[in-house]
């Protein structure tokens, strides 16, 4: 997959235009189908599984990551009622990331470190698996 940027900053403001624009690509590009669905995910994991094996560095697809988190956090929210929060300083040294979804029921996810864990850890990190566990159901 070729890498993807954003001149957009991660931030719960911006989250909703990156996963937009990742879906863009992934049409344009890709000629994939990203339809904001929990079922979706599993091609987001396909796609991260491809990236493991062409071996690139985390550096070198991290703006591609983070947009493919962009894009399972906004699963979260179309699908299971969250909202894009930006984390504080004790969210921040949970997550190590700077946003997240918050669901109805008031936990934090995130998405994008869920992202770059499927990159590094491979199909244990399932999205599908993450999805089901943020929503508590299936979609």
């Amino acid at each position: 997959m070729q890498r993807t940027s954003s001149a957009l900053a991660p931030t719960a403001e911006n989250a909703t235009r990156i996963a937009e624009g990742m879906v863009r690509h992934a049409v344009v590009r890709r000629r994939l189908h990203l339809d904001y669905t929990s079922q979706s995910l599993r091609l987001v994991d396909r796609m991260i599984e491809a990236m493991r094996w062409q071996g690139p560095s985390v550096e070198v697809i991290a703006p591609t990551l983070t947009a493919l988190g962009c894009y399972i956090g906004e699963v979260l929210v179309r699908q299971g009622g969250g909202a894009w929060v930006d984390f504080g300083p004790v969210d921040w040294q949970r997550f190590r990331q700077p946003m997240g979804v918050r669901m109805p029921d008031g936990q934090l996810w995130n998405p994008v470190g869920k992202a770059f864990k499927r990159f590094e850890n491979g199909p244990t990190d399932s999205l599908v698996d993450f999805c089901f566990r943020a929503t508590g159901r299936w979609h």
